[in-house]
């Protein structure tokens, strides 16, 4: 008989090392593990240390940590008996920036990604999540994608950096697991979103830089004509997804998304719907849009039972709440 591991009782106890744990999903990482009870090591980045006083977390129930992950000798210092290493940091950013800071992209992504399956091999760890994302999968995968259709099957080239170092992290991941016997899981979540998302001036992300401008009074900019469709998750919809990937240990590559696909049109007139104003949306049809349609298949998702995602407009609610709200605490 298969003994069932309660999600508390198997991270209960376990030293866990996030990586990024004070941006936007490391945060939500952060607080789903100290509540089921881990030994959570939050390394951050100087800039991100004011999110310390946004975590609900009990007094000393995490160790934080300032640390340069490209600085693999640092690493080192903060990271003994630690059993799990969680990668949430990556430099990323809208398809304008991605498109002229490919290169800093890849650079970076693949040396914080190398520095941390380095220190597993070193420290021993026993399991290793690196944050993938669905931009691994080439434009000639057909939708619905399933986790087969990668890079495997269509290896082409292209020069966003972004989703080269999420390849190439994955594929170092597979190499690691053979020579080493680490366990590296890569979770393959569509577009996330949620509170904490960084909702400044210039987000680079679509919905806070919709959120943002439509609050300003300032016009929402779409590259193309709108149509282009995607799926969205909710942060702590992902959280509880990869953390039951790796309690179940069935998958190392999965699909995470909910069931919704929405265009990016009617995703900008539900922002504003919430927000109670008057939609104010212009068409740029001379950018670039990116995959006109990208949606991923989540069976395997969906196999590891009792996992839902919540509705896109309920999410999207509970974001804009919070952004009032962040916006009052100023």
């Amino acid at each position: 008989m298969v003994k069932t591991v309660r999600m508390d009782d198997f991270w209960q106890g376990k030293k866990v090392m996030v990586a990024g744990g004070l941006g936007f999903i490391g945060s939500h990482f952060i607080e789903e593990l100290a509540q089921l009870g881990s030994q959570v090591v939050c390394l951050y980045r100087k800039e991100d240390a004011p999110l310390r006083s946004c975590l609900s977390i009990a007094p000393d129930s995490v160790k934080f940590d300032e640390v340069d992950l490209l600085e693999y000798k640092d690493l080192l210092q903060v990271s003994d008996g630690v059993d799990t290493i969680i990668n949430c940091a990556a430099l990323d950013g809208n398809t304008e920036y991605k498109i002229f800071h490919a290169a800093q992209m890849m650079d970076t992504n693949i040396r914080i990604a190398s520095n941390i399956l380095g220190l597993a091999r070193e420290r021993g760890v026993e399991n290793v999540i690196l944050m993938s994302s669905a931009e691994v999968y080439s434009p000639q995968a057909k939708n619905p994608i399933v986790e087969e259709d990668d890079y495997q099957k269509y290896n082409d080239y292209t020069v966003n950096g972004y989703v080269l170092s999420k390849r190439y992290t994955e594929i170092l991941g597979d190499l690691y697991e053979h020579e080493c016997r680490v366990k590296v899981y890569s979770p393959r979540p569509v577009n996330v979103y949620g509170p904490r998302d960084h909702f400044g001036n210039g987000s680079t992300r679509v919905i806070p830089s919709f959120v943002i401008n439509a609050v300003s009074g300032k016009p929402v900019e779409i590259w193309g004509d709108g149509s282009q469709e995607r799926q969205f998750l909710y942060v702590k919809d992902l959280v509880s997804s990869v953390l039951t990937m790796v309690r179940l240990n069935k998958f190392h590559k999965l699909n995470i998304a909910g069931d919704e696909v929405i265009s990016i049109l009617d995703l900008a007139k539900i922002i504003f719907s919430i927000l109670g104003l008057r939609e104010d949306i212009i068409l740029r049809k001379d950018k670039p849009t990116g995959a006109k349609t990208r949606i991923l298949e989540t069976s395997k998702l969906k196999s590891l039972g009792g996992l839902t995602t919540r509705p896109l407009s309920e999410g999207l609610k509970e974001t804009i709440s919070w952004f009032k709200d962040s916006i009052k605490r100023l």
